[in-house]
């Protein structure tokens, strides 16, 4: 990453006063780095997430359009819960998994940045005669991730009640969404006028730190983050996403239904997604993992540098792959993976 200042995140400027390295609107890190080794190795930060998007879906018939689109009953969506789900093709394979939420009457759904447009895109191929505005709002609602043992104080900072389970959502003092992603782990959106209030309520609680900070929350965590490098090539199960209940098997027909039941039922998802540990690095997504023959044992969907040294990853591997000493990332370095 680069260490020049683009002024592209809302917050640009505040976050550039407290140390921020930006790259586009991504943060890259505060400072040198150290004081987020520190908080990531067993305190609480807050990260800027701005190599995050949000969509926006409008109109009549948006629950139902997407119901039709996503893998999880989107009808379920109120005013106290999100959901994580998938976007499939017709084979089944995972092109998005975002999380939704509903506000009044629109869903909005968070993903990478880098997908967000392609998404939009094809979502909007299919929109057909239905009354359905898909629209990016990144622009109007900021993102925030705190995560550590005191993110739940931190967050009564803004609110007056923190989720206290996974998928339940609660509402700040300035209109924030607040979302608990896994023990110690949330999510933020901030109206943009309220932003720079949110940013600066959780700074003075948490320690700042950037977006690859925040990716080693998420793989620690087991939450994948599927981005460009990976979409198209894993049915859900394979990313676990039934165990982040992202898919419902009572609902009606989306694209590759079929296919997601038929891994379900039949017991033929011969790859789950692993949390591993490379002794250096870097990792990066869609890079395979290979055996001491060069056979592939798998594949790197997100990763992270770990606070204590090297990178944790999440990657889908076959079955049995685990438990062979010779795993290693592919690549001129060829550094060694095991368990993480």
């Amino acid at each position: 990453m680069t260490d020049s200042l683009v002024p592209a995140h809302p917050l640009a400027e505040r976050l550039a006063a407290t140390g921020a390295v930006l790259q586009g609107t991504a943060v890259a890190r505060f400072g040198e780095g150290e004081a987020e080794r520190l908080a990531l190795s067993g305190g609480t930060s807050v990260h800027p997430l701005g190599d995050e998007a949000i969509l926006r879906a409008s109109g009549t018939d948006a629950t139902t359009f997407l119901q039709g689109q996503f893998s999880n009953d989107v009808s379920l969506l109120g005013a106290d819960n999100a959901q994580w789900t998938s976007y499939c093709t017709a084979q089944g394979r995972v092109l998005a998994m975002p999380m939704a939420w509903k506000d009044g009457g629109e869903i909005l759904l968070w993903m990478p940045a880098e997908i967000a447009d392609s998404v939009a895109a094809r979502l909007r191929r299919y929109v057909l005669r239905a009354n359905v505005a898909l629209t990016d709002v990144s622009d109007v609602s900021v993102l925030f991730g705190v995560g550590g043992p005191a993110a739940m104080p931190a967050l009564l900072a803004i609110a007056d009640e923190a989720p206290a389970r996974p998928m339940q959502r609660t509402r700040g003092r300035g209109g924030e969404t607040l979302i608990m992603l896994a023990a110690d782990l949330y999510v933020v959106a901030s109206p943009a006028a309220q932003a720079t209030a949110t940013w600066e309520a959780l700074a003075q609680r948490c320690t700042p730190a950037g977006v690859l900070a925040w990716h080693w929350r998420l793989v620690r965590a087991g939450i994948p983050r599927l981005g460009a490098a990976v979409q198209d090539q894993f049915v859900p199960q394979m990313l676990n996403l039934e165990r982040l209940g992202a898919i419902s098997f009572d609902k009606g027909c989306y694209p590759g239904q079929e296919i997601v039941a038929r891994a379900q039922y039949l017991g033929e998802v011969k790859r789950r997604l692993a949390l591993l540990h490379a002794g250096q690095g870097p990792a990066r997504a869609g890079q395979s993992i290979v055996r001491n023959d060069g056979s592939t044992a798998g594949t790197v969907v997100s990763a992270a540098p770990a606070p204590g040294g090297g990178w944790d990853l999440l990657a889908v591997v076959l079955a049995g792959s685990l438990e062979s000493s010779g795993l290693r990332l592919d690549g001129a370095r060829g550094d060694s993976v095991h368990p993480g």
